[in-house]
């Protein structure tokens, strides 16, 4: 097993070695300046290119007394090219103990379809041109391109894989003179630019009596593969009440060619995040309150009903129905404070539109999707704080927001006899007192994803990708605009596809950016105090976040979100 190699000076990133021209072209190191390990390092990693596998990266020997924020806590092994094994955290609030958050990461596939022809490129050794490591770096607030939010990362790698088309589309490794050169890539611009330079260097060489050499480059596709692992940080969600440390397992894909989408042509990706199957955290002496098994809940969150108010057509649709009565219960709803904001109390009815706390294994959920307008649902849902029963959509939303993949809690026995005065097991089960869900905060042993946020904050954290980029647009998706995105969950993990086929005529010289979202494993919390009203228990609050209590009768849990139709809600 291979000894961790510290990152060594080469040259200083996001510099040139050639004095550079209007009709220069980036080299490989220019596009790789945009990944978010090479962002975060001060120098250029060495390139482990040509080393054994695996590489399991250091343990780290956190300290109790040490800034959070600058703490190492993520350790791994890097059994290949496309896999990682055995990643754990060190969790500050469980005296820095070891917890496995995902026992493996799969970078499953990359294949793009050209000329009605599936290409799949493969992870191997022949295609490998760069794999670099970085213990510990930093990103600066709005600095790096793709990764706009601070942070300070943790051990973390870079792979780099090169393909280039012979005759009948044939995959061929890209020569090492070719990558190496400094005009590596296209420049990203419209065609027309880059004739107008071409024109003009040709005439300039003509007065001159010079001639000017050019060659025709093969189709090329750059291929990144990264996990970047972050240090804690308190801006997961809109209130900043989880203290969480992402992890960014992603891809990167670049051409020097165009691709013309009205032909079906498009890039397809696969990732696979997987859990364990049982959870060994000890929670603070709750032990008899936590379930091992890990599994998954989908959720959707609210948007503010003035997006939709602020329609025209739907406003003049509703009038012409005759639903005067809905336009004013959605003008009443309309939020003057964050639901996120203590002390408004994160009840699910405050922050969610619907859910589903027993998804379905094996199943596909669309959860990002270009093609989805502005729309709305009626009447498939109550809310029992009295928002109105309509569900709104916004653009590119798709049919759930975020993944919560954890155990579940569940109320002792003992209690629930005192208080149902009943001791029918039965009956526990049947009102779900022994899997109850840990929604919004899932502060025990939870690895969750948001593909959007709510409309309802303007945090800079939980902005999606707009015209202007990542972290930009309240309640857009946070991953390109461009993107569809599927998933199909498999038990205690997630298999996630990607689809790029909008926007690609312009595409050469750009990234695509994949699964730019980030996982963020819970750290601590910063709320509990807060929540003292809902009890002393952790399953108790998460239990009365969700329901509301009904005593009169032994015990009956009422919904705050009463879903009518999934199905429909869904679309």
């Amino acid at each position: 097993m291979n000894s961790w190699t510290s990152p060594t000076t080469l040259q200083p990133r996001h510099t040139s070695t050639k004095a550079r021209t209007r009709f220069d072209m980036p080299s490989l190191r220019d596009i790789l300046s945009d990944s978010f390990l090479i962002s975060a390092s001060e120098a250029e990693p060495e390139n482990h290119k040509g080393r054994a596998f695996p590489h399991s990266s250091p343990i780290p020997n956190p300290s109790a007394k040490g800034d959070a924020q600058n703490t190492s806590i993520w350790y791994w092994t890097h059994d290949s090219i496309n896999k990682v094994s055995n990643v754990y955290c060190k969790v500050r609030t469980m005296g820095h103990m070891s917890m496995m958050v995902c026992n493996q990461i799969i970078w499953e596939k990359i294949s793009i379809n050209l000329e009605q022809t599936q290409i799949e490129l493969p992870f191997s050794d022949e295609f490998l041109i760069k794999r670099h490591y970085l213990n510990n770096g930093s990103v600066q607030d709005g600095t790096a391109k793709f990764w706009p939010l601070k942070a300070n990362t943790d051990v973390s790698f870079l792979v780099v894989l090169g393909y280039q088309l012979g005759s009948g589309n044939r995959l061929e490794p890209i020569p090492a003179e070719y990558y190496n050169h400094p005009n590596f890539m296209p420049s990203h611009g419209p065609l027309s630019r880059i004739a107008e330079r071409l024109i003009e260097e040709v005439a300039k060489k003509a007065h001159k009596g010079e001639k000017l050499s050019a060659f025709l480059a093969k189709k090329r596709v750059i291929v990144c593969l990264s996990l970047v692992c972050c240090k804690e940080r308190d801006d997961w969600d809109p209130g900043n009440l989880l203290d969480a440390a992402r992890i960014y397992p992603h891809m990167m894909v670049m051409t020097n060619f165009d691709m013309d989408e009205s032909k079906g042509e498009k890039i397809e990706s696969k990732l696979l995040i997987s859990r364990p199957p049982a959870s060994t955290m000890k929670c603070h002496g709750q032990e008899d309150a936590m379930n091992e098994e890990i599994v998954p809940i989908l959720v959707s969150d609210r948007n503010d009903t003035t997006t939709l108010l602020k329609d025209r057509k739907f406003v003049d649709k509703m009038k012409q129905e005759g639903r005067e009565a809905l336009l004013s219960q959605m003008r009443a709803d309309q939020a003057d404070e964050d639901p996120w904001v203590i002390p408004n109390l994160p009840y699910w009815d405050n922050l969610f539109s619907y859910y589903d706390v027993n998804p379905s294994i094996r199943a596909r959920y669309n959860v990002v999707d270009p093609g989805k307008d502005l729309r709305y649902t009626l009447n498939n849902v109550k809310y029992a704080n009295g928002y109105g029963p309509y569900v709104i959509k916004l653009p590119r939303q798709g049919e759930f927001d975020n993944l919560h993949l954890a155990p579940t809690m569940k109320m002792p026995y003992e209690p629930y006899e005192k208080i149902a005065r009943l001791s029918d097991p039965g009956q526990y089960h049947a009102l779900g007192l022994d899997h109850i869900a840990m929604a919004p905060f899932c502060a025990h042993d939870c690895l969750h994803t948001h593909w959007r946020w709510s409309d309802l904050s303007t945090k800079k954290q939980v902005l999606g990708w707009g015209p202007q980029g990542a972290n930009s647009h309240a309640g857009a998706p946070l991953v390109p605009l461009n993107q569809k995105v599927d998933i199909e969950l498999t038990g205690s993990g997630v298999r996630i596809y990607t689809t790029i086929s909008h926007d690609l005529k312009n595409c050469r010289g750009y990234w695509q950016i994949i699964n730019a979202q980030a996982f963020a494993y819970s750290i601590g919390y910063d709320f509990q105090g807060s929540l003292a009203s809902l009890g002393s228990d952790w399953w108790e609050y998460y239990l009365k976040l969700r329901y509301r209590f009904d005593l009169d009768k032994g015990i009956k849990l009422i919904e705050r979100v009463q879903i009518k139709n999934l199905a429909a809600l869904r679309g």
